[in-house]
């Protein structure tokens, strides 16, 4: 086993003893140990995603953790839209290194690190330790609320409290969801062509009525068309939150969804191109 796998289970192992609440801090105890790193903080993501909480740091001045940080146009959203670490001089001699936390595309926070100095080996061995993080906070997720509460940074109904409950815990999935009605609702089957590359967005009525209607929602959605998946729901969301001046009268829901092909589906069961 290479050095690099050996502390990176060693570090594993020992965020598994410590309780839940306290993994972060082994995160941070073993960077500072391996690397001098001045100071450690992890920040993650809001509810509404346009937000970042940090949660923890590591350092002779840790940071205060009260105050929210607005995530649009800030380094930590360049961070999280490329999915790349990110290096800068810290102001004082030393380098900041911004990582991004990331499971299965679903986009966590970002790891800060102060360091004295970083070749291309620590910046490596810092990415493998936010990769472990990742998953870390999504076991430890199960046995603490920290997160859970964390992330509430607004307000919000119980209605809503509910319905987000419902909703698969990692926004950015794999695989599209069952959706249902009411048996009484009135609905309709609409049969579509999918071909690989073509991007269905779904939405609920609350993405479009009342403040919500102000927003141009095809010229966004248009304008987004490069972005992941992710990033694109997040402009979508944050253009209806203005709108509305951070109230929505109404639930709001939306799903964008890639589309890849089902390469597994026989070919005679395909739909005909002419449908």
């Amino acid at each position: 086993m290479e050095g690099g796998d050996l502390e990176l289970g060693e570090l594993l192992a020992a965020a598994e003893a410590a309780p839940p609440g306290e993994s972060v801090g082994v995160v941070a105890h073993d960077l500072q140990k391996r690397f001098g790193a001045e100071t450690v903080s992890f920040l993650f993501v809001d509810l509404i995603g346009q937000r970042l909480v940090r949660l923890a740091a590591a350092g002779d001045e840790p940071a205060d953790p009260g105050e929210p940080i607005d995530l649009q146009g800030s380094v930590y959203d360049s961070v999280l839209q490329s999915q790349r670490q990110r290096v800068e001089p810290d102001g004082q001699g030393g380098r900041r290194v911004i990582t991004p936390v990331t499971n299965r595309g679903d986009c966590i926070g970002v790891l800060e690190v102060t360091l004295q100095s970083a070749d291309d080996t620590v910046l490596r061995q810092v990415r493998d330790a936010a990769h472990a993080l990742a998953y870390i906070i999504v076991t430890d997720g199960r046995f603490t609320d920290l997160y859970h509460l964390g992330r509430r940074t607004t307000e919000t109904s119980l209605a809503a409290e509910i319905q987000h409950q419902l909703l698969p815990s990692a926004p950015c999935c794999e695989a599209a969801q069952p959706f249902g009605v009411v048996a009484s609702a009135p609905y309709r089957l609409q049969e579509l062509l999918l071909r690989p590359g073509d991007r269905p967005v779904l939405l609920t009525d609350g993405m479009q009525e009342r403040g919500a209607a102000a927003v141009d929602l095809a010229s966004v959605v248009h304008d987004t068309r490069a972005l992941h998946p992710r990033e694109a729901v997040r402009s979508l969301t944050a253009a209806v939150l203005d709108a509305c001046h951070g109230s929505l009268k109404d639930d709001a829901t939306l799903l964008i969804l890639d589309w890849h092909s089902n390469r597994s589906r026989p070919a005679e069961t395909r739909p005909d191109p002419q449908r």
